[in-house]
């Protein structure tokens, strides 16, 4: 995917996990690590954006080829600031905006999404109960961009507020997904510390999976 760049947000609080969880280890690797290496299976196009500038270092010394951007402001700290200042830098005419809290995000959730932009502004995975996954989602570039920066103007910063400020837009139903991730890993973020134990616990099975699909997408 040439023309596609996955933003990957790393500038959380990490508040309900009670440390930085990007540096919590899953079988002995980094949260961030497993991210980084997933979205590099996806695209060469990858921007890491993160709050602090103090953490650039840390993260350098993970990748050291990875674009990292500091937001613009340090005065906000949201998803929808970090989506801004990393977008422009982004040079493809597509962006998939995942978090670094999900390890594993398979090929086939991230091509069928792809897919649908080309008929979409963006491309948004909803929950039966009406939830959306606006940092699982894929957008055009410029409506990116531009949408991103009027929210901040106007001290919008609810992330969520993106895809709703779109007009042409496709929510597709987690039941849609299921037929290309039938357990929906791509979706799975590790926020607490049961997130992270039961994770663990299905570690083996979402690492066998993804590397069939990793294996099938070549």
């Amino acid at each position: 995917m040439q023309d596609t760049t996955v933003l990957l947000l790393a500038g959380g609080l990490s508040n309900r996990m009670g440390k930085d969880k990007r540096f919590v280890k899953l079988s002995g690797t980094p949260i961030i690590e497993k991210a980084i290496q997933s979205a590099k299976r996806l695209t060469p196009n990858l921007i890491l954006s993160i709050h602090n500038e103090q953490d650039v270092e840390r993260i350098k010394a993970i990748s050291t080829s990875l674009k990292i951007v500091v937001d613009d402001n340090h005065d906000l700290r949201s998803p929808l600031l970090g989506i801004y200042s990393a977008s422009k830098y982004v040079k493809t005419n597509s962006t998939i905006v995942l978090p670094s809290d999900s390890p594993i995000v398979l090929p086939s959730f991230i091509q069928i999404i792809v897919k649908y932009l080309e008929e979409f502004d963006a491309v948004v995975p909803t929950w039966p109960d009406g939830k959306i996954e606006a940092i699982h989602a894929a957008y055009r570039t410029d409506k990116l961009y531009t949408i991103s920066k009027s929210l901040l103007n106007s001290r919008s910063l609810d992330v969520k507020s993106i895809p709703l400020a779109m007009q042409n837009v496709l929510f597709l139903s987690t039941e849609q997904i299921k037929n290309v991730d039938p357990n929906l890993v791509s979706l799975i973020d590790i926020d607490t510390p049961n997130d992270l134990q039961m994770y663990t616990k299905l570690n083996k099975q979402v690492q066998q999976y993804s590397a069939d699909q990793m294996a099938l997408s070549q």
